[in-house]
């Protein structure tokens, strides 16, 4: 066996977060640059003209557009192009054509390497300057309540084509364009401090992710979180990404400040927390590295306090790293404990500043849950917190919900104590839920008296996992069924038989497998009984069939080595808890 040497490993490791650091400094670079321009008083041609050609000069490419939306014509209007042959202002193409409109009518970035070769590609434009498309990034100017206000388009990459990081760049500077775009629309001074507000939600909900569930296909961990912007914005974000297929990512973070500066700060602190984390870096190691990045050039002296944790979803390891944030809380059961103490420095603070990586396991069915002070800061109308004693209690309260559960009610809790006063912080929260599957196999004889044991095991099995009785009732009918008419129909000797049945519980869906070596029987080919005659009328057979049909979700077949595997899963209607004392055992 060879195996790569370890300075090489080493070597391309380095090369690795060479190039993720990269990337981290130009979107840094960007989102500072048009931060600036957004507070040097510009008229607003001269604030879009200063971030399109910010946004041609990081990426590296040869030209670029801003194309408006005029709604009473539905065209798409190019306002502003620089570079080689720049587009006349003015220039309107349809709003459901091209590449622009496709980006427009989606709200979805598009790269395209070959723009000759792409049929959404207008050529008609082209004609206008004699300027030969290759390759282009098209970025909705979108707002997050509503319908994009334009798009962003930058073409022809200097040295290679236009990439994903080129994208991510781009996306930063667009919405930042878009949300300076309206800000400078509202003209009346008395609007203006209403719109930054605004405009600062609208980046950071543009930034955070809300498509819930995140990963769909991932039945290991449950995850869900939420933000309450305050009235006076500040700077709250999460964020979760998996880093590769065992290992996912969380964070919270609080940014000091309100409004715009918060809302940008935020951005860059995640963009760079996220890059730096995709490089496989410890928890410590990542804030280290985002908190010397946040110290440069750091005239505002904002700073920002996180919680950064990964899971292993293999093991239920959790690796974190705390920089001064609030200390999130572990759902065991019944019982809540904090996980770690606020150890470390906040970020932003000190250059110097050494970070630790602590950690703890979590088990089957136990929540982490992640918040931000404006739960523990939220004052009713006499004054007094919620503190880290209510939210406790609270948290033992809904101990058993599923993290979506979880999180609405506790935010309900948390207005209804401050009702009557103004919220003044961002109440932000992330609960990630392990949830590992749960396996229990059984070997059973071909015999009668083997269909009692079967169910009794059943019933063992839903009450270690708190799954509710009717699913319980349903599960034990169709495995009943199953395993009677294996034994009674099946064979055709008098031989002893073993026939093995795998219970398996998993992401509230419990599954049963049967496995026998009786003859060839594919119960989805029998045809489903004519109920409306009279019994006496009806053909022998298929009720049973029909039975397991009908009470099951999902029934599959297979004819493999021999043997018959029948898979049956129900989803459960109440939230099973695996049991923590055995996350895999058997029953022979």
């Amino acid at each position: 066996m060879f195996t790569e040497p370890k300075q090489d490993r080493r070597h391309v490791e380095r090369r690795n977060r060479d190039k993720q650091l990269l990337r981290c400094e130009r979107e840094l670079e960007a989102a500072t640059r048009i931060t600036s321009a957004l507070f040097e008083n510009l008229a607003l041609d001269e604030l879009v003209v200063k971030a399109l050609e910010i946004a041609i000069e990081v990426v590296n490419a040869e030209c670029g557009s801003i194309l408006l939306a005029d709604s009473p014509s539905k065209q798409l209007i190019f306002q502003y192009s620089i570079g080689t042959s720049p587009i006349p202002s003015g220039t309107a193409i349809p709003w459901d054509q091209g590449l622009a409109g496709t980006v427009f009518q989606s709200a979805k970035p598009i790269i395209i390497s070959d723009a000759q070769k792409d049929p959404r590609h207008l050529e008609s434009t082209e004609k206008l300057t004699g300027y030969r498309t290759r390759d282009l990034v098209t970025v909705p100017l979108k707002r997050w309540e509503g319908d994009p206000i334009g798009v962003l388009q930058v073409m022809n990459k200097r040295e290679g084509l236009l990439t994903e990081e080129d994208l991510a760049i781009l996306t930063i500077v667009s919405a930042i364009t878009a949300s300076s775009i309206e800000l400078h629309r509202t003209m009346a001074e008395k609007e203006r401090i209403g719109s930054e507000l605004r405009i600062a939600s609208e980046i950071q909900k543009s930034i955070l992710p809300r498509t819930f569930p995140p990963f769909p296909d991932r039945a290991d961990f449950d995850i869900f979180a939420t933000t309450i912007p305050a009235l006076e914005m500040g700077g709250d974000f999460y964020d979760f990404f998996l880093i590769d297929d065992k290992r996912l990512g969380v964070v919270i973070a609080d940014v000091s400040g309100k409004g715009v500066p918060a809302a940008i700060f935020m951005a860059v602190s995640r963009s760079l927390l996220k890059a730096t984390a995709l490089t496989c870096v410890s928890p410590s190691e990542c804030l280290e590295h985002v908190n010397q990045l946040l110290c440069q050039d750091n005239e505002s002296a904002m700073f920002v306090t996180v919680f950064y944790g990964i899971l292993h979803s293999d093991t239920g390891e959790l690796e974190f790293s705390n920089g001064g944030h609030n200390v999130p809380y572990l759902i065991c059961g019944n019982r809540v404990s904090p996980v770690g103490r606020p150890e470390n420095m906040a970020l932003g603070f000190l250059n110097e500043a050494n970070y630790r990586t602590s950690r703890t396991s979590l088990k089957g069915g136990e929540t982490l849950v992640l918040y931000t002070d404006g739960v523990t800061e939220a004052m009713d109308a006499q004054g007094q917190l919620f503190s880290e004693q209510r939210l406790e209690h609270t948290l033992q309260r809904l101990a058993h919900q599923r993290p979506v559960d979880l999180l609405t009610t506790l935010v309900e809790d948390v207005q209804a104590f401050s009702r009557g006063t103004v919220q003044t912080d961002d109440i932000t929260l992330l609960a990630l839920q392990y949830r590992p599957a749960v396996v229990q196999e059984l070997t059973l004889a071909n015999r009668p008296s083997e269909v009692d044991r079967l169910v009794s095991a059943v019933a063992r099995f839903a009450h270690d996992h708190r799954i509710a009785e009717p699913d319980l009732r349903v599960v034990a009918l169709a495995l009943d069924e199953v395993l009677t008419n294996t034994i009674s129909y099946g064979y055709d000797d008098q031989v002893p038989h073993e026939i093995r049945v795998r219970l398996t519980l998993a992401n509230s869906r419990l599954s049963a497998e049967v496995e026998d070596d009786a003859k060839p029987f594919n119960p989805l080919t029998v045809p489903s009984p004519d109920l409306t005659s009279p019994i006496e009328a009806r053909s022998v057979g298929g009720l049973g069939v029909h039975l397991v049909r009908s009470l099951m979700d999902q029934v599959d077949y297979r004819r493999e080595s021999g043997k018959n595997h029948l898979i049956m899963s129900k989803r459960l209607s109440g939230v099973a808890q695996p049991d923590t004392k055995a996350e895999r055992h058997g029953d022979h």
